[in-house]
């Protein structure tokens, strides 16, 4: 049975004994895409006689969620013809079951295509010994939904996987069965000592796009130190030993639930794949019985009833169909939402535009009168000026100006005593009235 695995590496020297010393128990082939290390990841990478090492080309610039996104969506299918299973997966995420290759060749005999594993959020006081094998030596973690995923599946069954950002959803298309249980664990080990936990996190962020930091994409790798304290403790208060953890208590339901196989369809092909295995075991340990009518009819039996499960390949498919349905009829509901929105501001914007058109007319009536006033007022200028000049044109203006400029030369009190004389005798009508 060939496993390849894909992965992402930067500056993971730390994790890497763990995680080939997990991995090199089933995985074939690793191909590993390194984002620029510089602490001796490539080192170990290239002892590594299954290791391919590219270097991790960043598709979307502005962002390395996107980028593993789109690496993840397709990197893997270099494997079909050549491998029975893919993982996509971190160097921190461990697939764990106790005899993982035993489930996987059982998964391959009841037609089970992709398997999703629950998420723990593992968690240890003190960095762990290079030489410790984690999912042995530390077991304790808690239930953690968001990092459910489905990191394990066939290639050759799968057409696309369609990852959403970091891996936490799937919508697989081809021929995608999942197991009527959950029997395989991811456990994340993250949270390895507190101190070097949050200078990891620190040192991923910097990773990161600024696309990232707007869309709060791996928002938790921008926690102070007050924040992940509390995110650490968290955890802390709800550890348990997640190697006998029964998967059968895990919160739920999970997005995968639609593409189950049905608990009678499984014990079915269990019970008629296994025929010929049956069929192989030494006569005398069958009590020496005679098997050769009990052939004949498990087979009319396994023909009748292999019939049932198309229906029930018809009802998964049903379920995801009315799973995409719901999906399409939220997005049309959003839509006409946004339309609506759209249309009162719309609205909103005509009626303003009509108040600002309403105000123009106003100001240009304005505006119409200021300048007729303004002509006129230009009118009445011109008209005092050419008084002014006939005045001044005149023969008693002119007769006048060697007494105006000697009256220029009086002092002030008798300029005004004279211009005031002048004023009453040129003014008779004003002259007070003499009282007898």
């Amino acid at each position: 049975m060939e496993i390849d695995l894909y992965t992402i590496c930067w500056n993971d020297a730390h994790m890497l004994p763990f995680f080939f010393r997990h991995y090199d128990r089933f995985v074939s082939r690793y191909f590993f895409f390194d984002d620029g290390s510089g602490d001796g990841s490539l080192e170990w990478l290239r002892a590594h006689p299954n290791v391919e090492v590219q270097p991790f080309v960043r598709s979307d610039p502005a962002s390395f969620c996107v980028s593993e996104q789109l690496l993840s969506n397709q990197c893997w299918k270099r494997s079909r013809g050549s491998a029975d299973w893919v993982i996509i997966t971190d160097v921190d995420e461990h697939l764990f079951h106790d005899d993982l290759a035993g489930l996987l060749r059982r998964y391959i005999g009841l037609g089970i295509t992709f398997v999703p594993a629950p998420g723990f959020q593992m968690v240890s006081n003190e960095f762990p010994d290079p030489e410790e094998m984690l999912c042995y030596n530390r077991t304790s973690g808690a239930l953690w939904s968001m990092y459910s995923k489905v990191s394990l599946f066939n290639p050759n069954a799968i057409s696309e996987m369609n990852y959403s950002i970091g891996r936490h959803r799937a919508t697989p298309t081809g021929r995608a069965a999942a197991p009527a249980k959950d029997e395989l664990k991811l456990l994340h080990y993250k949270y390895l000592s507190f101190d070097w936990a949050y200078a990891r996190h620190q040192q991923l962020r910097q990773g990161l796009g600024p696309n990232d930091i707007e869309n709060a994409w791996a928002y938790q790798y921008s926690y102070s130190e007050a924040e992940f304290r509390a995110a650490w403790r968290l955890f802390a208060e709800n550890l348990i030993d997640v190697r006998t953890y029964n998967l059968a208590s895990y919160p739920g339901p999970c997005w995968w639930e639609p593409y189950r196989l049905q608990s009678n369809e499984v014990k079915l092909l269990e019970q008629y794949r296994l025929v010929d295995h049956k069929l192989a075991m030494p006569l005398q340990r069958r009590q020496h019985r005679d098997y050769r009518p009990r052939i004949r009819e498990d087979v009319a039996r396994a023909y009748g009833e292999a019939r049932m499960l198309l229906p029930a390949e018809a009802r998964r498919q049903v379920a995801s169909s009315e799973t995409a349905l719901k999906q399409l009829q939220r997005e049309r509901d959003a839509l006409e939402q946004a339309v609506s929105g759209l249309r009162e501001e719309t609205h909103a914007l005509q009626a303003r535009t009509a108040s600002l058109e309403q105000e123009g007319g106003t100001l240009r009536g304005t505006i119409r009168d200021l300048e007729q006033e303004n002509r006129n007022l230009e009118s009445s200028a011109l008209a005092n000026a050419e008084q002014l000049r006939r005045i001044e044109e005149s023969t008693l203006w002119r007769a006048t100006a060697v007494l105006r400029r000697f009256g220029a030369r009086l002092p002030p009190p008798i300029r005004r005593a004279v211009r005031r004389t002048l004023y009453w005798a040129l003014t008779p009508h004003r002259l007070p009235v003499k009282s007898h």
